[in-house]
């Protein structure tokens, strides 16, 4: 899998580091040479790519959430079983 930010550290530069130990995590902030980023066709073609592949596994996941979703909802009927809350 491609990333972009080290591909191309010379248009994006990490400000400011991810901490995922905090609840909830706090991201990261960047800087980005926009100017650089039009003016470079590889770095164009690369985030097309990766945004691409970024909307197909979020789109693949919410389908399969939807899926297990109602799979458990299925079992509970068959099996008698009821929740005070919904399943998440």
């Amino acid at each position: 899998m491609k990333i972009v930010s080290s591909d191309y550290s010379q248009l994006i530069r990490a400000a400011s580091p991810t901490v995922a130990t905090e609840t909830p995590p706090v991201s990261g902030t960047y800087e980005c040479d926009v100017d650089g980023m039009r003016a470079s066709p590889g770095f164009l073609n690369d985030f097309e790519i990766t945004q691409s592949n970024h909307a197909f596994h979020v789109g693949y996941n919410a389908r399969v959430s939807i899926s297990l979703a109602e799979l458990h909802r299925v079992l509970d009927e068959v099996l008698g079983i009821s929740h005070e809350e919904p399943p998440r």
